[in-house]
């Protein structure tokens, strides 16, 4: 078989590439990684962290306020579905137009 694919190859004028590539070892990269960890200091639990971009923000967003979430979806789902039979409405009057 290889026989036929090496006259096919060379019918073809096609070149041969070999290449062959080496297996980094992931050793460096996780050294530079837990480098990089261990200056920021992640672990050390006395320090406090905060951002400045969201001191104004009053509520974690991991606590949402669950009545506002409900009311918020239940006007929206009302919105989709006056949008909707809006829609089945021009629909209609565009059949018996016809």
């Amino acid at each position: 078989m290889t026989a036929v694919v090496g006259n096919f190859d060379q019918m073809l004028d096609l070149k041969v590439v070999n290449c062959s590539h080496k297996k980094k070892s992931s050793v460096d990269d996780i050294n530079a990684i837990l480098q990089a960890l261990k200056t920021l200091d992640l672990w050390q639990s006395g320090k406090v962290r905060s951002l400045n971009g969201f001191r104004d923000m009053k509520r974690s967003p991991f606590a949402p306020d669950k009545n506002h979430l409900f009311l918020s979806i239940q006007k929206t789902t009302e919105s989709l579905k006056r949008y909707m039979q809006d829609m089945d409405d021009e629909s209609d009057e565009e059949g018996q137009l016809k």
